[in-house]
């Protein structure tokens, strides 16, 4: 486990590095990049030393780097906030209610100690990692190729849409990780081998995969409210402002930590139900959605469907705030290093102001 949690941080720390080395500009400061004005390479001031609208056009954040950020700002954004994250599941996996101070205990009490907070942390960093990948750079994509097709007034709606289809695409990468993460996290496997194995030997290639359909019922309308709610947020807030403009990064965060107290809150009934089905006995006929959600309401009332909330939004709330706005940095750093090397390759010596393109 040790080893496991030191190569996670490992990973993450020299990710952050290539990015903000290799991607970021060097010698650009914040306020270089902010600014409203061009930044003047050389003292050449014909038009054709300057970027060519044209070529402007054609910087734009592509799928690649899309998927960059979205890996590193959701596996950063994961592993800080996986300790809530276990408290949540070992709360929720429990056959009686189990305060928070109770499950703290648990894992305390267990063969890992203080390490157990970080127990299913590797599979599941590397597994949403990748998702956070596929999730953004199919958000992105789509999400451009549907506004140049619709009414600027079904805008800020296709943003929903999109997102829908992203995390569909996306799921087929986390799913199994969500599910090793939890079995590891409950209890049910004591070891990442184990737990692979025992899957495998159970169930063949599909036990991976179990608890899918209780992944997209919960993580489809998440992700809509989630992508959908922090876009519109976002403007939200610049219109309230006035004077037109892009987002700030005070916007940004006002807007994520919204966005993850209100879609974590919303979506919790739909969690604690993939969470029951992903913590079953490995080989034990899994009941469905709606059997499990009955199961939750004859035990504990419908208050139950609620059992995990506070733990869910306190985790969603901080990862929300570290992850999206991180997600937007990666963004501008990698649109900054693609714009200086188009100037480059074109011998241009202007650099437009990244707000005007982003």
């Amino acid at each position: 486990m040790k080893l496991q949690i030191r190569n996670i941080i490992v990973f993450l720390v020299i990710g952050c590095s290539l990015v903000q080395h290799a991607f970021c500009a060097k010698g650009f400061t914040q306020a270089q990049i902010s600014s409203k004005k061009s930044i003047a390479l050389s003292k050449k001031t014909e038009p054709e030393g300057l970027l060519a609208q044209a070529d402007v056009a054609k910087v734009q954040l592509g799928p690649v780097e899309a998927a960059i950020a979205g890996c590193i700002a959701t596996g950063l954004g994961d592993f800080i906030m996986h300790p809530v994250d276990t408290i949540k599941t070992v709360q929720q996996a429990a056959s009686t209610a189990l305060s928070v101070g109770a499950a703290c205990r648990k894992i305390l009490g267990g063969p890992g100690g203080w390490l157990g907070f970080y127990q299913g942390v590797g599979p599941y960093v590397l597994a949403d990692g990748l998702a956070g990948a596929v999730k953004f750079a199919t958000y992105e994509v789509s999400k451009k190729w549907v506004q140049r097709r619709i009414p600027e007034e079904w805008v800020p709606y296709s943003h929903f849409v999109c997102a829908a289809g992203a995390m569909l695409a996306s799921s087929f990468v986390l799913v199994p990780g969500e599910l090793l993460k939890q079995q590891l996290q409950a209890g049910v496997a004591s070891s990442l081998p184990g737990a692979v194995a025992a899957i495998w030997q159970a169930e063949g290639a599909r036990g991976f995969l179990t608890g899918w359909g209780a992944t997209l019922v919960r993580d489809i309308p998440y992700t809509m409210l989630e992508l959908g709610l922090y876009d519109n947020f976002k403007a939200a807030l610049v219109a309230v402002r006035g004077g037109g403009g892009k987002a700030t990064q005070r916007d940004e965060l006002y807007s994520a930590a919204l966005t993850g107290a209100i879609a974590g809150f919303c979506t919790t009934p739909l969690d604690l139900v993939k969470t029951k089905l992903m913590t079953a006995e490995i080989g034990a006929a899994a009941p469905g959605l709606l059997e499990a959600a009955r199961s939750i309401v004859a035990a504990d009332g419908a208050a139950g469907l609620f059992k995990g909330a506070a733990a869910r939004v306190a985790w969603l709330i901080p990862a929300t705030l570290l992850y999206l706005p991180a997600y937007e940095s990666l963004k501008r750093c990698l649109l900054r290093n693609k714009h200086t090397q188009m100037a480059k390759r074109n011998k241009k010596v202007s650099l437009l102001p990244l707000s005007a393109q982003y």
